[in-house]
């Protein structure tokens, strides 16, 4: 199945590899104390929101579709959060 006859393959690996950097960028940031803590939520969402990128992405390139789930648990990231990406802030105050 073909998802995307305009855009070449190179289009796709130079968008994947940003989406992977910036994911990287965002968890490294997120270990740091916040300037606002009310921007958590918030800041939190948009790494979400990178996974699910990174996954249109891979799926725009023809990638398997088995192997989007990994990022799964990064969409999921107050119920999924790896304990390596630990931002400090608990899975209980994310649920709030």
């Amino acid at each position: 199945m073909a998802r995307d006859l305009l855009a070449p393959t190179p289009y796709w690996d130079h968008w994947i590899d940003h989406s992977h950097n910036r994911i990287e960028h965002m968890w490294a940031k997120c270990k740091e104390p916040p300037s606002n803590p009310r921007y958590r939520p918030q800041y939190v969402f948009e790494i979400a929101r990178e996974y699910w990128q990174l996954m249109l992405e891979r799926y725009s390139r023809r990638d398997p579709v088995r192997e989007l789930m990994r990022y799964f648990p990064g969409v999921l990231i107050c119920k999924s959060t790896p304990p390596d990406h630990d931002c400090g802030w608990g899975r209980e105050s994310c649920r709030a």
